[in-house]
């Protein structure tokens, strides 16, 4: 049971109390005074004998600091003192209030407060450094404590006694070896030093920040150096835990097939991003630290700059869970576009709500955009092949019908009239007979063109195409009629190819150039070699073609104007087909023509082709 103030009085303990020279007082163990001294209440007017009155007057800078240390000083139950400045005569005084704990049967019952003015500078500066929350200490040139604080010895391993009596180089050999370059530095230079180590001076791991720094007479004179010793334990296990979860939440987003970075809004600066980040762009995490701002911008298409930057502008301005999306590309280190899809949010604020620091997330889509690009153009190709194919029918029937429609009307004329004369019988026939062999080159010239249309694979063999050009030659001996065919020069050169497709291609242009040529005109077939290129030219002397019709010659049933007196014929096929079989061989072909002087039909195959 905790005594109350008048049965303290009683006791003979009162009288000891009253017999002390300091201001003293009895306060119970919740920090409650109900006894006081004379000495106190003749030092103090009434109105500050109390401790409420006494603490009102406790100047500001120290009331935080003398309310801890008298908390702390109650429940460790251990005899402490606490300097503090207190107002007396309109002015702030220094002062030392010291706290002892009364026992009974190992029992605390009661503390005896004693308080006592500081007068003279060397009680100033030993209660100072007594009450400082860091080790102070001074050293002279031997390396020997000459002052030193309380708290370097709660926090030490060694007594009063141990550090006034040795060095500190005979105390702590394997510290010494340490901080030694430090303290030498400083008596050398005058300059501050510090450094952290680990257990300079405790027994348990800990960690300390200890900062020498130089003590000199009024001359400049070094006499010795001082050093401030500060437990930074907590902070380094702060930091180390901070550490581990950076890298635990490094890892953690490491393992995400996605980027993940933070941006400090202030600033502009990433402090956070995943490896994912990089590996995306293939530059390195220390290659993208040292871009410019230029450079990063450098990265993202230009058409997409403006978007970009209307949203990084748009982000801080976003509400608690709303997020910004888009899609842009960015240039990869080997140079190929990655399309990303991107989320912006803002990630955490201050107290104010004021936005801090900006999450984003982007994922790599160009496999997605890709397909989808596949997939247009497939589209489009299909609309294409489509389109092609009803013109092509199109153009086909009507194609077909001509000559059918003529031989059906001849025909009926014949069936008709029974009395036509034999003569223009004759001439119907013939007719008929024209129309029929048209018909049928049509529906040969289709059936090739469909053959060359399909997806069968073709010969690849080694072909002379000197020695097929004599073969077409012989060929046409028999149908060249009053023309003259030849071959010069020829040189022996051999490509890659179809024989039989390439035989195809050299029929169309020798027949093409003997339709064209009047009788007594000359066809001339030559082959040179240009490297890994081969050139067949066809050359006539026919009628020629019009400068308006030489790129439309190679569509389809498309048929040059021309001043024959005789139709040649025709299904208006031939070149085109010829086209297509170059272009299988990997090869071009173009007219070169004059109205009235012929035409010259070039070919350029390559001499091999890459089949992979």
């Amino acid at each position: 049971m905790i005594p109350d103030a008048g049965t303290l009085a009683a006791v003979p303990a009162t009288g000891m109390l009253h017999a002390l020279n300091e201001p003293a007082w009895l306060m119970s163990t919740d920090g409650k005074e109900h006894l006081y001294n004379q000495k106190l209440r003749e030092t103090f007017p009434p109105a500050l004998e109390e401790a409420g009155a006494r603490r009102s007057r406790v100047h500001p800078e120290d009331l935080h600091f003398t309310t801890l240390r008298f908390q702390e000083g109650l429940q460790k139950g251990e005899r402490f003192s606490m300097p503090y400045r207190m107002q007396m005569d309109g002015q702030y005084r220094w002062f030392e209030s010291t706290l002892s704990p009364i026992q009974h049967q190992g029992q605390i019952v009661a503390w005896l407060g004693t308080l006592r003015a500081l007068e003279d500078t060397g009680l100033y500066l030993q209660a100072l450094m007594d009450n400082a929350p860091v080790a102070i200490s001074f050293m002279d040139e031997g390396y020997h404590l000459r002052a030193f604080n309380q708290q370097l010895l709660r926090d030490g391993m060694h007594t009063r006694e141990e550090f006034s009596n040795q060095s500190f180089r005979d105390l702590s050999p394997e510290v010494f070896k340490v901080v030694q370059p430090f303290i030498d530095q400083v008596f050398e230079t005058g300059e501050v030093t510090s450094l952290e180590m680990q257990s300079p001076i405790t027994a348990e791991s800990s960690w300390w920040q200890v900062t020498y720094f130089p003590v000199k007479m009024q001359g400049g004179e070094v006499v010795g150096v001082g050093s401030i010793s500060q437990n930074i334990t907590p902070v380094k296990k702060a930091l180390s835990d901070l550490e581990e979860q950076k890298n635990f939440l490094q890892q953690v987003t490491d393992a995400i097939p996605a980027t993940i970075s933070l941006t400090d809004l202030t600033t502009g600066q990433r402090i956070f991003a995943n490896a994912y980040t990089f590996d995306v762009v293939g530059y390195t995490r220390e290659e993208v630290a040292n871009f410019t701002p230029e450079e990063v911008w450098g990265h993202f298409l230009p058409e997409d700059h403006a978007h970009l930057r209307d949203t990084v502008s748009r982000i801080p301005s976003l509400k608690n869970g709303e997020v910004l999306e888009q899609e842009y590309r960015i240039r990869h280190k080997d140079g190929h576009l990655v399309w990303l899809w991107g989320r912006g949010s803002v990630f955490s604020r201050d107290e104010s709500g004021k936005p801090l620091l900006s999450m984003s997330t982007l994922v790599d889509i160009t496999g997605r955009k890709q397909a989808e690009l596949a997939l247009k153009e497939s589209q489009q190709q299909l609309e294409q092949f489509s389109e092609q194919q009803k013109q092509f029918v199109s153009e086909a029937s009507h194609e077909i019908k001509s000559p059918i429609a003529g031989i059906q009307g001849n025909l009926e004329i014949l069936l008709r009239y029974k009395d036509i004369p034999e003569e223009e019988k004759l001439e119907i026939i013939q007719d008929c007979h024209r129309e029929a062999l048209r018909l049928g080159r049509l529906v040969s010239d289709l059936l090739g063109m469909a053959r060359g249309n399909t997806d069968m694979l073709h010969l690849e063999d080694a072909v002379r195409l000197d020695q097929l050009v004599l073969d077409t030659l012989r060929t046409f001996e028999t149908q060249k009629g009053n023309h003259v065919l030849s071959a010069d020069p020829l040189e022996a050169c051999t490509i890659l190819g179809d024989p039989g497709r390439l035989k195809q291609l050299l029929v169309i242009l020798t027949g093409n150039a003997l339709k064209y040529t009047p009788e007594g005109g000359m066809v001339t077939l030559s082959t040179s070699c240009q490297g890994d290129r081969v050139e067949l030219r066809v050359r006539d002397t026919g009628i020629g073609i019009p400068a308006s019709d030489l790129e439309k010659v190679f569509e389809r049933f498309y048929r040059a104007s021309h001043r024959m007196e005789k139709d040649p014929g025709g299904s208006g096929l031939g070149l085109a087909i010829a086209r297509t079989i170059v272009e299988e061989h990997g090869g071009t072909i173009h007219l070169e023509s004059m109205v009235g002087q012929g035409t010259t039909v070039v070919v350029r195959l390559p001499t091999h082709r890459d089949l992979n």
